[in-house]
């Protein structure tokens, strides 16, 4: 008998939400078209790469992959929205031991625990004490400027990636802005660029702080996963590396028929956002301990759950959002297109537009005026976001709550137990339709998970 606290560990290493590259014990779908992008933006010379898009659809992870797989000469840096130039110079500069030597550098790269790990230290001076290294390291970063860190990356041959850049305050994003723009002339080496992981308008924010690094980043926009059954394969590998039987396996009769509506429930729960199938699948991993597998009721059990978690998570969110479409019939028309191609994707604008200006039967089309007012209410919400260097791409803010979002309007008895938000019901009648499902959910394309849009 396995105990509780080894199995859930044992899972935990299965369906790890943390950014992770892929070993023998994490579960992982290759992404081809995304991971292809990245790497021919990365291994341009002199192309900086923002790699952007919603929260949760694998972006550290992905960018991970690619330095443990290329063996990307790095230093890493995460943003919080207290972090100033000088923390930043600080994780740069390090804090070197007695023995270490003047303008020495050091790059550990690997993966510890299924994770990767990587760690950069500029090594600036000899000294005494540990404590006059510290404060001697303290003393050079409120010193140091742009130039500097570009002459340490480029005189090492070092990649600087930036994770979390949406937290970044003006300044600092100004001032990782001018970085790049340094990096492209004053200071060059093969390796030597600025790789940014962010969400939101971060692309723009860039562009905006200097309007001279056009052309000069590459933007690299991460969905979910494309295809309803991507996440159907997800979760049966993980329970497979677990050793489970689960229902698309198993050679009872009754458990192997609901196979299929097992794999419309992991989707309603989770849609293709690899966070939310990690911690979906923990939960359904658990449930397996001494029984060597996991039944569709223990499936529909646990998203019936998710379902509802996220429902009492975003709900409050709502309101607002559902105001904008019963007032604004062009945002209503422009959201349903996105959910028709999958709400958690990567959006072009033109596509939005010309699906979204055809309305019902006998009802004149909107104009493109008409589309851009809609979405720009629904941009003023906070429910999407608008980006790219000629503003073509929308994704929403926060998917796992979009997602939520269309799974109830079509279907809200999976919440009616619980507290209700304004408007939920008269906005489903009076919109005339229920956020579609996407449009290639339900066909099976078989065990090879697709591309990324």
């Amino acid at each position: 008998m396995t105990d509780r606290r080894t199995w859930a560990r044992k899972v935990g290493r299965v369906f790890d939400t943390r950014p992770r590259v892929a070993t023998k014990t994490t579960v992982w779908l290759e992404r081809k078209s995304a991971y292809d992008s990245l790497a021919n933006s990365v291994e341009q010379p002199g192309m900086h790469v923002c790699l952007d898009g919603p929260t949760g659809v694998g972006k550290t992870s992905l960018i991970h992959t690619y330095i443990a797989k290329e063996r990307l000469r790095h230093c890493a840096i995460m943003i919080t929205q207290a972090t100033t130039w000088s923390d930043l110079c600080r994780r740069l500069i390090g804090s070197p031991s007695n023995a270490e030597t003047s303008k020495s550098a050091e790059l550990e790269a690997g993966i510890a625990n299924g994770l990767p790990s990587a760690k950069f230290k500029v090594y600036l001076g000899k000294k005494d004490r540990p404590l006059d290294d510290l404060t001697y390291a303290d003393k050079l970063a409120t010193t140091w400027t742009e130039h500097d860190v570009a002459k340490q990356l480029a005189s090492n041959d070092l990649a600087l990636v930036v994770d979390d850049l949406e937290r970044a305050n003006d300044e600092l994003l100004t001032r990782i802005a001018d970085l790049c723009k340094l990096l492209t002339q004053g200071y060059v080496s093969e390796n030597s660029k600025v790789v940014m992981v962010g969400s939101g308008d971060v692309f723009v924010r860039l562009h905006r702080a200097n309007p001279a690094l056009d052309e000069r980043i590459a933007q690299v926009s991460l969905g979910a996963f494309k295809h309803p059954n991507d996440s159907r394969i997800f979760l049966q590998r993980g329970l497979e590396r677990l050793f489970l039987r689960h229902p698309w396996n198993s050679l009872i009769l009754k458990e192997f028929e609901l196979r299929d509506k097992c794999r419309d429930a992991v989707w309603e729960a989770a849609d293709g956002l690899p966070k939310s199938l990690n911690r979906l699948g923990y939960d359904i991993g658990l449930r397996g301990r001494d029984r060597s597998g996991v039944t569709a009721s223990d499936i529909f059990e646990c998203t019936q759950a998710m379902i509802e978690e996220h429902w009492l998570q975003y709900s409050q969110e709502f309101p607002e959002v559902l105001e904008v479409l019963e007032s604004h019939p062009a945002a209503a028309y422009a959201l349903k297109s996105m959910y028709e191609d999958g709400i958690t994707r990567i959006h072009k604008i033109g596509r939005v537009i010309s699906q979204a200006s055809i309305r019902d039967k006998g009802q004149p089309p909107f104009s493109r005026n008409e589309v851009d007012a809609g979405i720009e209410k629904l941009i003023e919400s906070g429910f999407i976001v608008r980006t790219g260097k000629s503003s073509e791409l929308l994704f929403v803010k926060h998917p796992a709550a979009a997602h939520t979002l269309g799974v109830v309007m079509r279907d809200p008895s999976k919440v009616q137990h619980l507290p209700a938000i304004n408007h939920r019901q008269s906005t489903q009648v009076q919109l005339g339709f229920a956020f579609p499902l996407p449009t290639n959910f339900g066909s099976d394309d078989g065990d090879a998970p697709s591309d990324d849009a």
